[in-house]
């Protein structure tokens, strides 16, 4: 950990303003848990499920597996520096302990494109036929057989322009701004169970880590399980839009 954060240090010497979001977007990212004096900062396909889930519980007290939760009810209750309205965050960030987890940025991109683009899933509307468009050069209404070379082109496309960027494809250092924030603790997803029980007892959470001996085989199924659901919600999106085409057509005749 020690040699993470000194190595963020070094990078970040003189650049404060790393990263292109805006304020609102930082906010949203940044958890606040006064009673373990905790700010944690989430990004997509790097643990955040798992984390806000966990910090869930952390607000109601209560010693079981985040995994207990279903990941599509991790956003319930979710308490961020925005919805808090804690504009004037300074202070929190000075006087309390700080963490982030990251990923090989190539292997989150391939993450994210196994999620969201590969498997069934409603961004087949909302980023598939955007990047057929762009890569292909022509339109359709759904994307659902872009390919990861051209979601790649399409995600450096939208960083250059800086344009119809998501918020599940962008840099960590948007979502975070390391180089403005100290973070005190750095995980990492390649060492992702080792570290969370490390940030776990550097919180004095330990008793938390007896609700995670099969963190391997929780996540696996967690993760079916959540593609499962996705995939229903999916034919289940596509039946309502058949359903309307069909109705307006009806009302032509």
């Amino acid at each position: 950990m020690k040699s993470r954060k000194h190595y963020l240090d070094k990078q970040c010497y003189n650049r404060i303003d790393v990263g292109r979001s805006d304020e609102d977007n930082f906010k949203a990212h940044m958890q606040f848990v006064p009673e373990e004096k905790m700010v944690y900062c989430g990004i997509e396909k790097v643990g955040s499920t798992f984390w806000r889930r966990l910090i869930q519980l952390l607000h109601k007290h209560e010693i079981r597996s985040p995994y207990s939760i279903k990941p599509r009810d991790c956003m319930q209750n979710y308490k961020s520096f925005q919805s808090q309205k804690l504009d004037n965050y300074h202070d929190i960030l000075k006087e309390n302990s700080k963490f982030l987890f990251v990923r090989d940025p190539y292997s989150r991109l391939l993450s994210e494109y196994l999620d969201k683009i590969f498997s069934p899933s409603p961004y087949w509307f909302l980023i598939g036929s955007k990047a057929v468009e762009f890569t292909r050069k022509q339109k359709k209404h759904c994307g659902h057989d872009v390919t990861f070379p051209e979601m790649v082109e399409y995600f450096i496309h939208t960083e250059e322009q800086n344009k119809d960027r998501d918020g599940h494809f962008l840099p960590a250092t948007d979502h975070c701004r390391p180089c403005f924030v100290k973070y005190d603790y750095i995980g990492k997803m390649e060492t992702f169970a080792d570290d969370v029980h490390f940030i776990l007892k550097e919180f004095n959470l330990e008793n938390y880590t007896s609700v995670l001996k099969d963190f391997r085989s929780d996540s696996i199924y967690d993760s079916l399980a959540d593609s499962g659901q996705t995939f229903r919600d999916v034919h289940y999106i596509l039946y309502i839009k058949q359903y309307i085409n069909l109705n307006n057509e009806l009302q032509l005749y």
